[in-house]
């Protein structure tokens, strides 16, 4: 029973220390990220901003994000696509780069027949845009209130070489 206790003791202190680490190595990103959005403006032109924070990783060079625009819309069974644009801003005095997602909410779609097809919601996509991963820097993006901001981390495959034909 005592060797029992021993083991849950070392396995919950070891647990412990871990999460630990990992908490310490997310805050100190992420405090620098926070004291660092103190630059962006709280809104731009009506715009809402969005902030993502980024964990930070021993090779930051390895990953990349991939901002996606959208609404989320009832739809039918064909294809649509939110019509708008990113465009990458600086804020002055500062060097930061933000993202702005300009739209006028018009949606193109494809013209399939959808016979006895209930909609469905569904996230409808805009264009995307690449942002380079820094954790020492929050993601700034401003949309128009009704879209949405999502996001994915790319990270770099195995370097690969080409063979002499």
């Amino acid at each position: 029973m005592k060797k029992l206790t021993l083991l849950f003791g070392t396995i919950a202190m070891c647990l412990a220390l871990s999460l630990n680490m990992t908490a310490q190595t997310k805050n100190k990103g992420t405090k620098e990220a926070i004291d660092n959005l103190k630059a962006y403006p709280e809104t731009i032109d009506s715009l809402v901003r969005h902030v993502i924070y980024l964990e930070l990783m021993a090779d930051e060079s390895l990953f990349e994000i991939e901002l996606i625009a959208g609404k989320t819309l009832s739809v039918d069974c064909n294809r649509h696509r939110l019509i708008g644009s990113f465009s990458e801003e600086t804020v002055q005095g500062w060097g930061y780069n933000y993202f702005v997602f300009s739209t006028e909410n018009h949606v193109a779609s494809t013209m399939m027949l959808c016979p006895d097809v209930a909609k469905t919601d569904k996230f409808i996509s805009g264009e995307s845009v690449s942002a380079r991963y820094n954790s020492r820097l929050p993601i700034v993006v401003y949309l128009p209130k009704d879209c949405e901001l999502k996001y994915r981390i790319w990270t770099a495959g195995e370097l690969l070489s080409v063979d002499k034909e």
